[in-house]
């Protein structure tokens, strides 16, 4: 839980240093044609970082309920939150260095 505040916290950060130089608009949906509508409101680069806070709090809610302190699927869920935040961290800082 620590990983996820820190990662939360640098994206806040490095939100709050990027803002005077970012557009109002960036490229979020790349799977469109025409560039209009690749175009998101500038608070939807938050999206994967909220997606990955959610997904982590539903993963310790599942091992604090369902599994013992030494189930492999344990560990298994753990690693799956890390990969989940650092993907998301790792969107968030290639969305913003590609628009800046």
């Amino acid at each position: 839980m620590k990983y996820l505040l820190a990662i939360d916290f640098l994206s806040l950060l490095l939100f709050a240093f990027f803002y005077p130089v970012l557009p109002p608009e960036i490229p979020l949906y790349y799977s469109r044609g025409a560039v209009e509508e690749q175009l998101a409101p500038l608070i939807f680069l938050f999206l994967p970082i909220f997606f990955a806070n959610l997904f982590v709090v539903l993963n310790n809610f599942l091992i604090a309920s369902f599994f013992s302190d030494k189930d492999p699927f344990q560990k298994l869920l753990h690693y799956t939150s890390y990969f989940l935040i650092t993907a998301a961290f790792y969107m968030f800082i290639k969305t913003i260095l590609l628009v800046v």
